[in-house]
């Protein structure tokens, strides 16, 4: 026979018909409209407007690159990582919970981390008033029980 390079008795692979696994589609809730008010902000810590500013703000940067039909929304990238910081769990949960996989939500974590560090100056800053740093330092001694000694450079 030609063309045939395997011993007889030996199937060869590339014959096989592959076992394709069907696409399963995300089992997706709308958080929005899923959730009240009060139980999002317990979900993400940040009420429903506040995301949606997020979401406008940082549409652009963390928006998906291609224009495949499984592609997040940036308003469910956003919702992960919200949820990934605001209960600190391992990223295999938020998976399992988002029904994807631990590599996406790694993906999306560090997606809108990188997309929200791009704003840092426009959103924090720190006092330079030695009075107010001392009360914030007490404040913080109050509720966190560390003292903070604040040095303020000329």
């Amino acid at each position: 026979m030609e063309g045939h390079f395997f011993p007889i008795g030996i199937e060869n692979p590339l014959n096989r018909i592959r076992d394709i696994t069907p696409y399963n589609e995300r089992k997706y809730i709308c958080p929005f409209t899923y959730y009240n008010d009060t139980d999002f902000k317990a979900r993400f810590r940040f009420s429903k407007e506040t995301v949606s500013f997020l979401e406008r703000l940082l549409e652009g940067k963390i928006a998906a690159k291609c224009g495949r039909n499984g592609a997040y929304a940036s308003k469910d990238r956003i919702l992960m990582a919200l949820n990934y910081y605001a209960n600190g769990s391992y990223q295999y949960i938020l998976a399992d919970t988002m029904h994807t996989s631990q590599a996406t939500v790694s993906r999306m974590v560090r997606r809108v981390t990188d997309a929200l560090l791009d704003f840092n100056d426009t959103f924090i800053s720190f006092s330079t008033d030695e009075e107010q740093l001392k009360t914030i330092s007490r404040c913080f001694e109050t509720l966190a029980g560390i003292y903070i000694y604040v040095i303020l450079k000329n």
